[in-house]
């Protein structure tokens, strides 16, 4: 069992701090996989959709229900998995929760791929920083 920062320590809800361990196991686990939006079918919007977990990952989407479920960035998946409702997390809670869903960083969200998510939330996990420039290589 790893030993993750406390909510305390994060300074997060004990609800959030919980859905995010639960993202990265699913992520660890191969339950995630990542699309493109266009390999997703819209949703009817004329017809009620709801926001379910189907394991689509897109980090350029919090939310982008289709007909089959819904793709989401790390926070929206941490909602659906922990069971928090749509647009409960406080991205702007802290600077580091923030930039977890919205890295500061070159590269284009939607070519984040799961590999480099799981990274990221295993480092804000564990020491308090996604660190995405590194994650991503793009340090010097």
């Amino acid at each position: 069992m790893t030993n993750y920062l406390s909510a305390e320590v994060l300074r997060i809800e004990p609800a959030v701090r919980d859905a995010l361990i639960k993202t990265l196991d699913a992520f660890e686990s191969g339950l995630i996989r990542h699309v493109e939006p266009t390999d997703l079918k819209p949703v009817d919007w004329s017809e009620p959709y709801s926001h379910q977990f189907s394991g689509e990952f897109n980090m350029a989407q919090w939310f982008m229900p289709h007909k089959c479920g819904t793709a989401a960035c790390i926070g929206g998946t941490a909602e659906l998995i922990g069971g928090l409702g749509p647009h409960t997390i406080n991205a702007a809670k802290t600077p580091e929760l923030y930039f977890l869903f919205y890295p500061d960083c070159d590269a284009e969200y939607h070519g984040i791929k799961v590999e480099h998510a799981r990274e990221a939330l295993r480092n804000y996990l564990t020491f308090g920083d996604a660190d995405w420039k590194l994650v991503l290589g793009e340090e010097d």
